[in-house]
């Protein structure tokens, strides 16, 4: 089956994921919720009267800022949600930062993310990395909490424990049941020459 090129969801995808992806980049703005985005896809069914979009076989949403891609994507209108599925990987161009889930739903109204399945989040190029099952992202107080064997490594300093909390402006972590703490010595306070 040949790929198409899914313009009408185009109008979908601005109000909804934009903002979303954007917001955990910390650059909501009404010029990036404007922002043109390109969605491809095998298939796309729209209900306009049941309000749901789903698009399905090699989804693909590019823009300026952002390219995220899994096996298949649904818009809610009621609860506006979206929510990817399926080897979802979502990647700012701009700030470098690479998202992996097996799924992803966005809310809407508050900007919050929860991923589930082999989730992993590298964020700033490597200044923070963390992996868990779960992933939770609170937009308005810009951090995320990590569960079931989560690990965050933050510059060099690796935090595993059943659940993490992660303030990256902040470069503030608190971990709690069965924490690892690896911290590695400042070569300039080891004492040498």
């Amino acid at each position: 089956m040949s790929r198409k090129h899914i313009l009408f969801f185009s109008l979908i995808i601005i109000l909804t994921v934009v903002p979303c992806f954007c917001a955990f980049a910390g650059e909501v703005s009404e010029e990036t919720s404007r922002e043109t985005v390109d969605i491809t896809a095998d298939e796309l069914v729209y209900d306009r009267k049941g309000g749901l979009a789903v698009a399905t076989g090699n989804v693909e949403v590019l823009s300026e800022s952002f390219l995220a891609t899994s096996d298949s994507a649904e818009y809610v209108e009621s609860s506006s949600t979206v929510t990817m599925k399926g080897n979802v990987r979502y990647e700012n161009l701009q700030e470098e930062i690479i998202f992996l889930a097996e799924k992803i739903i966005f809310s809407l109204e508050n900007n919050n993310m929860e991923a589930k399945g082999d989730v992993f989040l590298n964020h700033k190029d490597g200044e923070v990395i963390a992996s868990g099952e779960e992933l939770f992202y609170f937009s308005e107080d810009n951090y995320f909490v990590i569960k079931g064997n989560a690990y965050v490594d933050i510059t060099g300093k690796v935090f595993q424990a059943d659940i993490i909390t992660v303030f990256p402006d902040e470069e503030r972590v608190i971990a709690e049941g069965g924490t690892k703490t690896t911290i590695p010595r400042d070569e300039s306070s080891a004492g040498g020459t």
